[in-house]
């Protein structure tokens, strides 16, 4: 996936949608892609034999969605 299939997904699919609804589908994009990250530095750190000391600091600290949607949706 990449940045312009994001803009095509928000831009055409949810143009009318809810504010709540556009920012609920942003949020569920940006845990999915958390998790895969998190999930590509453990398999790392597996893979190299290397441990992390606090493994929940290595958790991104995340906020609650407001309504507003911080989306850049093209024309």
């Amino acid at each position: 996936m990449q940045p312009a299939d994001a803009d095509v997904y928000f831009g055409k699919a949810l143009r009318d949608a809810k504010p709540s609804t556009r920012t609920g589908r942003a949020g569920a994009l940006a845990v999915f892609f958390q998790f895969v990250e998190l999930r590509q530095k453990a398999e790392l750190t597996t893979s190299q034999a290397v441990w992390s000391s606090a493994p929940g600091q290595d958790e991104p600290a995340t906020g609650w969605a407001s309504v507003e949607p911080r989306l850049r949706i093209p024309p």
